[in-house]
């Protein structure tokens, strides 16, 4: 399977998908595919990124939900789904952890 990046959690994990253009692009079929049933199974979460230049402009996610489609969304957004995907899929019950820490929740968050 082809992604761009993962995060794996022991309760989840999210793979990131770059697309790039200031238009939501199709995606191709195979790739859809195999990416839908990664989610349909429960196995994990596809977060696509659209990028125009440096700026991500929209998101789409696949999870066992669904499909959201493509919404508009900037860094902050992306920054926000992914830190409450990681409160929803970490182990770890106390998360002042030096890793949640790592995450951005102290406000050291880097683009």
């Amino acid at each position: 399977m082809d992604v761009d990046g993962a995060l794996i959690l022991p309760r989840g994990a999210l793979f990131f998908e770059n697309k790039s253009g200031p238009n939501p692009p199709a995606i191709p079929a195979g790739q859809y595919i195999a990416h839908r049933t990664l989610s349909d199974r429960g196995w994990g979460t596809v977060l696509y990124l659209l990028w125009d230049g440096d700026e991500i402009c929209a998101m789409r996610v696949l999870d066992a939900d669904g499909d959201t489609g493509w919404v508009e969304a900037s860094k902050e957004d992306v920054k926000r789904y992914v830190l409450d995907w990681v409160r929803a899929h970490d182990a770890t019950e106390d998360l002042s952890g030096i890793r949640w820490r790592a995450l951005g929740e102290d406000e050291s968050w880097t683009d």
